[in-house]
């Protein structure tokens, strides 16, 4: 098959590469650092790639309405309307001013503070022109007014006779208000900047809970605005009253806080790197000061650092923006990168200490080759797919994680494998793990103190009982020990010992399986109510850590004010000649059905006013375009100059119109969108675009389900080519696609249940969990698979968990301690990443672990599976007897074997064969005869059990512990012994 092909291709490949590292680490330990060292050069372009790229927009589809509809209105006048009036977008001062214990603030006392509060800040005076400019002399005009005074304020308007005028307010509507602020020689409709606002049967306000009070600047004063609002800004930390509280918002402020992020993660890297650092020297430590891998486990972290760093590195000097969001990737890089490492110790611990080590590190490359291949090439598929988002951030953030895995692949097999190499020189000299020097093994030290054998001894696996490589390289026998290095220390492996003995064997009894098919019921009914409830899309707040100047005017904003006071709509219309009646009954109806509607108001449109004016005129025949001039120079009509751009000659107008909004709270945003988008097909006017401030967030909220389909259905099918292409059983990738299907869907129904929603954030660690699910699965897998082909007496599953059972907790483990690192950072965003990949790692766990061992073993069976070609199953003759004593006279431990009760030439063990395999039988008599020695040397005899089929020998061994010492063997794998020198 080509799975085969491909695998036994990739395990002969890797095998060469270990047996040639091993034999000359230096290279490999020095050009991966050189090479780390010169990306990281890339870093030097940091500043500049991160500056300005921490936009809301980011966070869009980059070809949506709310990034095109603004593009077109900047070309065609500059700004938009509400740039200038976005505190996000623009250069607009907001401050939202409240009672401290929440009450009414419509009192003479709160508008007494509040006004002194607004002529303090004022007050403030910035370089201007060689002078001091203040407020006033910088403002944003408004050309309503007769002497073009500052945007008004509408408590100051209303309070201009006094601060007893606060009563007047009671006596008006809401949320729309008529006055006459001071310069305006007519009245004007303003919206009441008021929050929290209760409401008479007639309609009156009665009370409020809060005042808005803003500060406009135009574009050209940007570097003032600035100035002021660092004055601005150390003024209110000063500020002390003991009436009213303040949050405030400004475009700076909102980049300052969503910087903070970055500077938190950065902050947070040393204590990252020091947990995952701790936990891995404890996960390579065993009760041998020899075989104990502390510097195995520093290399792993070393090359995972490494990989970051170029990965990074590389990326920079590819010109890839930075978004906050990137900063969480070495977390989550990290993570995974130490999961190659236990795989890769796993397969080391199961080589035979008696090897040189060349010989060990081409047996450990063989056996990890096709779960390190698959570990990473299935997470950096996963981000690939990722890295061609609609959303920008996710784009970025997927070729920053695309660029850490590929070197993670390429460091593994080099800086790491050089670690390695040199460690495996350390133990084959018997040196200690951390003082390095030479350790005499505990039979050399029988006269020594307790203490001088417990800190000053190791390497007794060296002398372990003979035969253990040959039992896991043929699956003759238990699989009872960690390898010839640690066989007779299996005891210091408690989670090998937990899953070989303990674990696998409750897997296969009924009444475990069929509650984990109950259980995995359960997890299909809760994952299916939490996809329904699922709440999509995200906010300005979710960027930001809690706490901040931004986030909690944010959070007064959207409790107070939201609901009424959103900007207006803005639409464009281009190139139109207006003078025709056909053209001027589409503008007409398209107004139409934009206003008045369930999240619209009234429209500000000039063609309705300028249509009344020329109706004024004493001589209608006039042009249309002639009297345009006429119409903007009127003081009524004046603010109509930014919203029309006129050409005569070519009888072509372009323009734009507001449309008020209100109601548009959080989860409206998509419906109104599609509203606004619904219009626009509709009308006969041939270049017309919209912009409002909440298309954002609609068009995420419309956006983010099927690109996160997309991604994930994409990603399963890439996963499942690789998994066919390394795993040679289509079953497994039967198994593998519902995995991954089932592994999502409970994420997601997990995710809502525990207050996650799907955004950007959450469509990251799910593109993530792909690659994670797969991980867990093939890798489970493909040694189900490879103990099926090898024959194993012990159970498939069992063969299968005791090999990678250990690194796939391990790996697990280390991405939660990644994960529980980033909890220090108050922030939604770091929260729901955390939740997110906290469930895929748990569900990962159930399926790799729980699930899909029981139903491998349920449907996928032996005679389906393509044997590797063995010696045919017979008696054992005399020659092979004779071979055996041989070979293991060569290490003075002569052969003591019985197979007088064993009555079965089949694979399994009936019922009736056990009894005969009992304590009372002769055989088993004969092999715990613990006296017998060689009548030439007095060597004390050491058995081998012998057996003609694995089933009854893995029956044996399982039920008896002190089996554990002896070597195993079935006939069908004697011919091997000859030629196996490392034996």
């Amino acid at each position: 098959m080509i799975a085969a092909s491909l695998s036994a291709l990739l395990r002969s490949a890797l095998s060469h590469h270990g047996r040639f590292v091993a034999s000359y680490p230096l290279p490999f330990l020095i050009l991966p650092i050189a090479l780390t060292c010169g990306l990281c050069f890339g870093f030097t372009k940091l500043g500049q790639l991160s500056r300005g790229q921490n936009s809301f927009d980011l966070y869009i589809p980059h070809e949506g309405l709310s990034r095109t509809g603004r593009d077109q209105i900047k070309q065609q006048f500059g700004t938009t309307y509400m740039a200038e009036l976005d505190p996000i977008n623009g250069v607009t001062f907001c401050l939202i001013v409240k009672r401290h214990d929440g009450g009414n603030i419509l009192s003479s006392e709160f508008f007494a503070e509040y006004t002194w509060l607004r002529k303090s800040l004022e007050a403030i005076s910035v370089p201007f022109n060689g002078s001091r400019a203040t407020y006033a002399q910088l403002c944003l005009r408004d050309p309503r007014a007769s002497s073009a005074n500052c945007l008004p304020d509408f408590v100051e308007a209303i309070t201009q006779q006094g601060i007893e005028g606060y009563t007047d307010i009671m006596r008006m509507r809401f949320p729309d208000a008529t006055v006459r602020p001071p310069g305006y020689v007519q009245s004007l409709n303003m919206r009441v900047p008021l929050g929290g606002v209760i409401l008479s049967s007639r309609g009156f306000i009665v009370s409020a809970e809060a005042a808005q009070m803003t500060f406009h600047f135009p574009f050209h004063n940007h570097k003032l605005a600035r100035e002021w609002e660092a004055q601005m800004r150390d003024l209110i930390k000063l500020w002390s009253s003991s009436l009213i509280d303040i949050s405030w918002l400004s475009v700076s402020q909102f980049q300052r806080d969503a910087d903070s992020m970055a500077i938190f993660l950065r902050d947070l890297t040393p204590s990252l790197l020091m947990v995952i650092l701790v936990f891995c020297i404890g996960a390579g430590c065993v009760a041998d000061w020899v075989h104990s891998k502390p510097d195995v486990a520093v290399g792993g972290v070393l090359s995972a650092i490494a990989a970051i760093g170029s990965g990074f590195g590389l990326s920079l000097l590819l010109d890839v923006p930075v978004v906050d969001i990137v900063f969480v990737a070495p977390f989550l890089i990290l993570s995974v990168g130490v999961d190659d490492m236990f795989i890769m110790l796993a397969a080391w611990r199961k080589t035979s200490c008696t090897a040189t080590v060349q010989d060990r590190l081409a047996q450990t490359f063989a056996d990890a080759a096709v779960s390190v291949t698959i570990t990473s090439l299935t997470d950096g598929l996963a981000f690939a797919i990722g890295a061609v988002s609609v959303f920008p951030a996710v784009r970025y953030f997927c070729c920053f994680c695309v660029a850490s895995i590929c070197f993670t692949y390429l460091y593994q097999i080099t800086l790491f494998a050089a670690f390695m190499a040199y460690s495996g020189r350390r133990e084959a000299d018997n040196r200690h793990c951390l003082f390095l020097t030479r350790l005499p093994t505990s039979s050399e030290a029988v006269d020594r103190s307790l203490f001088y054998k417990v800190f000053c001894t190791g390497g007794d696996g060296k002398i372990s009982t003979p035969g253990r490589r040959e039992m896991m390289d043929e699956g003759a026998s238990s699989i009872d020990s960690t390898g010839d290095c640690m066989g007779i220390s299996a005891k210091d492996s408690m989670l090998n010992v937990l899953f070989r003995r303990y674990y696998a064997p409750l897997l296969q009894w009924r009444c475990a399986q069929v509650i984990a098919l109950l259980s995995y019921a359960a997890y299909l009914v809760i994952a299916a109510i939490g996809c329904g409830s699922m709440n999509v899309g995200m906010n300005y707040t979710e960027l930001l850590p809690d706490g901040t100047p931004t986030s909690l005017y944010l959070e007064d904003y959207g409790r107070l004010f939201a609901a009424h006071s959103t900007p207006p709509l803005e639409v464009l219309v281009v190139d139109e000649d207006m003078s025709q009646t056909e053209t001027q009954h589409a503008a007409l109806q398209l107004v139409q059905r934009l206003e008045h509607d369930a999240f619209t108001g009234k429209a500000q449109m000039w063609l309705l006013d300028y249509l009344l004016f020329r109706d004024r005129l004493s001589d209608r025949s006039r042009d249309f375009y002639e009297t345009i001039p006429e119409f903007l120079n009127q003081l009524a009509y004046r603010h109509y100059q930014t919203h029309l751009r006129f050409d005569p000659l070519n009888r072509r107008v372009t323009f734009r119109f507001l449309v008020d909004t209100h109601d548009l709270t959080y989860g409206h945003e998509r419906v109104f969108l599609l509203f606004v988008k619904s219009a626009l097909e509709q009308t006969a006017l041939s270049n017309v675009t919209a912009f409002h401030t909440t298309f954002q967030l609609g068009e995420q909220q419309d956006a983010v389900l099927p690109a996160m389909l997309q991604s994930v259905g994409t990603a399963t099918v890439v996963m499942l080519i690789v998994s066919f292409l390394l795993i040679p059983k289509l079953a497994c990738s039967v198994c593998l696609a519902a995995c991954i299907i089932s592994t999502n869907l409970g994420v997601i129904g997990a995710m809502s249940l525990w207050g996650v929603r799907l955004d950007m954030i959450s469509m990251i660690t799910l593109l993530m969990s792909v690659g994670v699910s797969v991980d867990f699965v093939a890798h489970v897998s493909y040694f189900y698979v490879e103990a099926l082909q090898k024959n194993m007496t012990a159970s498939q599953a069992q063969y299968a968990l005791w090999s990678l059972g250990l690194p796939i907790m391990q790996g697990a483990l280390s991405t939660i301690c990644g994960m529980l690192v980033l909890l220090a950072i108050d922030a939604y965003m770091i929260r729901a990443f955390v939740k997110t990949m906290m469930l895929v790692v748990i569900f990962g766990l159930y399926h790799g672990l729980v699930l899909l061992p029981i139903v491998m073993s349920l449907f996928i069976r032996e005679d389906h599976i393509p044997k590797e070609s063995t010696k045919p199953a017979g008696k054992m003759q005399p020659a092979d007897k004779e071979m055996v004593a041989s070979v293991m006279s060569k290490r003075r431990t002569p052969i003591y074997m019985s197979t007088s009760e064993e009555r079965t030439t089949t694979d399994s063990v009936p019922p009736s064969v056990e009894p005969k395999l009992s304590r009372r039988s002769s055989f088993w008599k004969a092999l715990n005869k613990s006296e017998q020695t060689d009548s030439d040397g007095g060597v004390p005899l050491t058995p081998i059990v012998v057996s003609k089929s694995r089933k009854v020998l893995n029956w044996l061994m399982q039920h008896d512990p002190a089996l554990d010492q002896y070597p195993a063997y079935s006939t069908n794998s004697l011919h091997r012994i000859e030629i196996d020198e490392k034996f």
